[in-house]
């Protein structure tokens, strides 16, 4: 039994590494590289290349069949959907199609986990969120993870290949450089003080991506040719001012620097008031996190202050 995982030296992609290694299942994957080099307990089993056919064909030569796959790749960010769609279409929407003809052609009887987003949707679901929501995307990203998510359900039901979809809700942890949390620590190291949009109310579902990652691995054995949806989040409303509060009494632990956030009380047209997962599938899955978010976000602190150096 070989799980692949693609976009495996991605921050998702690593944390599903991690937890097949703690699990001792054989693994292996291909992905990009950007930025430094991967960590160790991967650099080994990556094949650092794009998803295409011959790629796919030398990591089955390399490390066998895959019996399950977890489709990380592909874009994460609504900003960068939105300078370059078309690039995002082809890092989501495109690869999702070459994967699922490889796997059709090649190994019928893998099942492939997509790694998707609750900006699937959109920004009106005032209440928590259930799979069976109509979406609504907004952005290029949300539009292109819905598409990525018809074209398994249109390999499911034509072709019987056996799928599973995991919307993920806001994911983060140690690592992660770009977000809410990045930006923070980013303007938090440089001011005393910083502003954020809306008036601190508007609610997330934090999930800890070592979390994200055991969900998506239990999801390969709800895959099936209806391809199911599980919502990948906690079930815990956090709102922005109590992530703020969180985020400057670890700053404040960690540096002994007192910092303060405020909101300007402007709400962005597209930001979601909430975005809050309804997990009962996901409980019925065998899921349930292991990390809080005053905990989870007390440790992206303490990575972040003592891995990136200060600039100037």
């Amino acid at each position: 039994m070989t799980l692949w995982i693609t976009g495996m030296a991605g921050f998702v992609g690593q944390a599903v590494a991690r937890s097949a290694v703690s699990e001792g299942g054989a693994f292996c994957g291909v992905g990009l590289i950007a930025g430094a080099a991967p960590p160790s307990i991967i650099a080994d089993r990556l094949l650092a290349a794009r998803i295409d056919p011959p790629s796919l064909e030398s990591l089955a030569k390399r490390f066998g069949a895959p019996s399950i796959v977890i489709h990380a790749a592909g874009s994460g960010s609504v900003g960068a959907s939105l300078a370059d769609p078309a690039l995002d279409f082809e890092a989501n929407v495109q690869s999702t199609q070459i994967l699922c003809e490889y796997l059709r052609l090649h190994h019928p009887k893998a099942k492939l986990v997509l790694v998707s987003s609750a900006a699937v949707y959109g920004a009106e679901q005032p209440n928590a969120i259930a799979e069976t929501a109509a979406p609504h995307p907004v952005s290029p990203y949300g539009f292109n993870k819905l598409a990525a998510e018809l074209v398994v359900r249109s390999y499911g039901r034509n072709f019987g290949l056996h799928g599973a979809i995991v919307r993920l809700f806001s994911v983060y942890g140690e690592g992660l450089r770009k977000q809410v949390l990045w930006d923070l620590c980013g303007r938090l190291r440089h001011a005393p003080a910083t502003e954020l949009w809306g008036t601190g109310e508007e609610q997330r579902d934090f999930i800890h991506v070592d979390d994200a990652a055991r969900l998506l691995l239990l999801a390969g054995a709800l895959a099936s040719a209806s391809v199911p949806v599980v919502n990948g989040g906690t079930g815990e409303a956090t709102t922005m001012a109590a992530l703020a509060a969180y985020v400057t009494g670890a700053w404040q632990r960690h540096t002994g620097e007192k910092r303060s956030i405020g909101f300007n009380g402007q709400v962005r047209t597209g930001d979601p008031v909430s975005q809050v997962a309804n997990v009962e599938r996901a409980v019925q899955a065998g899921f349930s996190p292991h990390m809080r978010v005053d905990k989870g976000i007390d440790r992206y602190i303490e990575w972040f202050v003592h891995s990136e150096p200060k600039k100037a």
